[in-house]
């Protein structure tokens, strides 16, 4: 087969790929800001996404929240925030690591908020 056959048979499957409802969810989040200061963060660590590791990125969240695009939005925060160059599951605790901080920290976040709303400000 020519080379340039190949490369059109590449075409059709990439337009097929269009056509799935999956691909498109993962498009979407590729537009996010969580995304945005995912990829930020990586270049500033000097440790750029590729565009293969990008699309391993898309199906890996998709993997760790299947159709869940705030969870998405929140796995790609998490990993911001602590400059993770990869994509790991939710922990809801503050203070995760050592046994002695999730000792200390055990509340979830859904509690703090809790707390925060009922705690008067000024009195």
């Amino acid at each position: 087969m020519p080379s340039n056959a190949a490369g059109s048979k590449g075409e059709h499957q990439q337009m097929l790929l269009f056509d799935n409802e999956e691909v498109k969810s993962d498009v979407d989040i590729r537009s996010t800001q969580e995304w945005d200061g995912f990829v930020e963060m990586r270049k500033v660590m000097k440790k750029p996404l590729t565009k293969r590791a990008a699309d391993m990125a898309v199906t890996k969240l998709e993997a760790l929240a299947p159709g869940d695009m705030d969870t998405q939005k929140a796995i790609l925060s998490q990993s911001t925030f602590y400059c993770w160059l990869g994509l790991y599951p939710l922990d809801n605790r503050i203070g995760s690591k050592g046994t002695s901080r999730q000792a200390q920290s055990s509340y979830d976040l859904e509690e703090l908020e809790r707390m925060i709303r009922e705690t008067p400000i000024f009195d």
